[in-house]
């Protein structure tokens, strides 16, 4: 995976998006889906009256705002289109292909819109989680936050049984991208945040520990591998740099 991603501090990165459109896309990547038959739907739950004004003049709302259509002629539905947000469904959904040559601007506001959508905050355990079904997005989120300085782990959940009055439904595997660190914590809350209140408030709640510390990544062992191919990429940006597996490279 290489991507052109200009990352924390580096010069570059498009601006051609607008911030708040880069919230709802990235609260519709966590939240939303395309309909096959034209235009795109975006899940706004009970406890998301702070999302919801977002979409209005975009957006027809239902009588709950639950389920709030966007037509495939506004201007909202284009800029899906045009970031590259992924048609697939939530098990095999990554994250739009153009995010990844943003500015760190824009790139935060996404990633507000999609904690918003699909995060949550534990604050007695200092923790800010993303789940999804898709071990690719979770994966990519995690890239994302490790270039603004903002260390997580990946926790695989297993399925699991649900009983309820209809019948009983087994869970997909999901992914829970949790934050690492209390510095990392506090990185989230400056740079990228929530749009709820509620959410907001839960992160402000969480309390300082006593000590911080972070660990150092141990090598563990350094093994040859043999020859392989090599290859060249461009990207569209003055740093000439770009994201292969997580690591900043540059011609």
């Amino acid at each position: 995976l290489i991507e052109p991603f200009v990352g924390n501090g580096w010069a570059g990165g498009r601006t051609d998006f607008n911030a708040d459109d880069m919230l709802r896309i990235g609260f519709f990547v966590g939240d939303g889906t395309f309909h096959k038959a034209g235009g795109a739907y975006v899940g706004i739950g009970n406890k998301d009256d702070d999302v919801a004004p977002l979409f209005d003049g975009y957006a027809r709302h239902n009588i709950d705002r639950r389920n709030t259509y966007i037509s495939k002629n506004s201007n909202l539905y284009n800029e899906f289109v045009r970031i590259g947000a992924d048609s697939a469904h939530l098990p095999e959904r990554v994250l739009p292909s153009q995010v990844w040559g943003l500015s760190v601007e824009l790139v935060c506001a996404f990633l507000r819109g999609l904690y918003s959508a699909n995060g949550n905050v534990m604050p007695k355990h200092r923790r800010v989680v993303l789940k999804a079904t898709s071990l690719r997005l979770v994966r990519e989120t995690q890239m994302l936050l490790l270039a603004l300085g903002i260390r997580s782990y990946i926790v695989t959940n297993k399925p699991y049984v649900v009983e309820w009055v209809n019948g009983t439904y087994t869970s997909k595997q999901s992914y829970a991208l949790s934050i690492a660190d209390w510095n990392s914590y506090q990185e989230f809350g400056e740079r990228i945040g929530f749009i709820q209140k509620y959410k907001q408030e839960a992160y402000n709640a969480a309390e300082s520990p006593a000590y911080t510390f972070t660990r150092p990544f141990k090598v563990v062992a350094i093994e040859p591998v043999g020859q392989a191919d090599v290859y060249d990429f461009s990207v569209s940006n003055d740093s000439h740099s770009g994201w292969a597996n997580g690591f900043l490279v540059h011609n």
